[in-house]
């Protein structure tokens, strides 16, 4: 259902791959745009939020959530080996992207139809994710 990330460089590529269907097409990530109007350039800042309302690209990403573990207190060191051996939680977020660039993708869940309010914005770094879906 989703690619992996693959190592062929220094700079590893992540590939967007859908199943089947028309969707169904590889590409870097780096290639991902926003649909909010053409670009986030041409969309002034009081229309963003209506323009993806109005024209939304659905994407789905799996990322690799960082965590880490103790508080304030001091921690035991076989609970801190525990913790540094976990490794990170898959997640999968879906949602519109709003926003694509060299460093994260931005991807929201709730839009209010006057582009004048939205929900829960999830910024993931670049070197978190191991596969985007585009489901428009």
């Amino acid at each position: 259902m989703f690619s992996t990330r693959t190592s062929s460089s220094k700079h590893s590529k992540k590939m967007l791959n859908g199943s089947s269907g028309p969707s169904a097409q590889s590409h870097p990530l780096p290639e991902i745009s926003t649909s909010v109007g053409s670009s986030t350039a041409s969309t002034s800042s009081d229309d963003w939020l209506k323009a993806a309302f109005n024209e939304p690209h659905f994407v789905a990403v799996l990322w690799g959530d960082a965590h880490c573990t103790g508080d304030a207190s001091w921690t035991e060191s076989e609970e801190l080996k525990e913790a540094a051996e976990n490794p990170p939680t898959t997640v999968l977020t879906t949602g519109v992207l709003v926003h694509s660039s060299a460093t994260h993708l931005a991807v929201i869940s709730t839009i209010i139809e006057d582009g004048s309010h939205g929900g829960q914005v999830h910024v993931i770094p670049r070197g978190m994710i191991n596969s985007v879906k585009d489901l428009t």
